[in-house]
């Protein structure tokens, strides 16, 4: 009687036995293929521009010259929506009155900020992202 329990039970997963086991193991190594995921995959899951986004994080947003507006940059990664429409107005307003030079520099940071605005959960961050 004990092993018809054992057999109409699921069988547990041998320690040996390599792949994904939960949810979070199965994304990692999904993400792992990132050169198989075609550009739509690559936009979604958040992996084919992951260069761009080391490098604008890591070196603090050193393509933009003026230091201001650098810090507005930073205010756009504050947890307060109101701080972040704030910011996005101010960057709006100065980058209207800068030569087109400057603004082409900045481009690469507001990728990388833009990806993370887009998916805010205010909606006035989202619509002054687009302003």
């Amino acid at each position: 009687m004990a092993k018809d329990k054992k057999s109409s039970q699921q069988q547990r997963r041998p320690k040996d036995v390599k792949g994904p086991s939960s949810s979070s193991n199965a994304a990692t190594s999904m993400v792992r293929r990132d050169a198989e995921l075609n550009a739509f995959d690559r936009f979604r899951l958040g992996v084919g521009n992951r260069e761009a986004q080391s490098e604008g994080t890591a070196k603090g947003f050193e393509g933009i010259s003026d230091p201001t507006l650098r810090g507005h940059f930073k205010h756009l990664s504050k947890k307060d929506p109101t701080t972040r429409v704030k910011a996005l107005q101010i960057i709006t307003d100065q980058l209207s009155s800068r030569p087109e030079y400057e603004v082409i520099a900045i481009l690469p940071e507001w990728v990388v900020t833009l990806r993370k605005l887009v998916a805010d959960n205010d909606r006035r961050v989202r619509e002054q992202a687009f302003v």
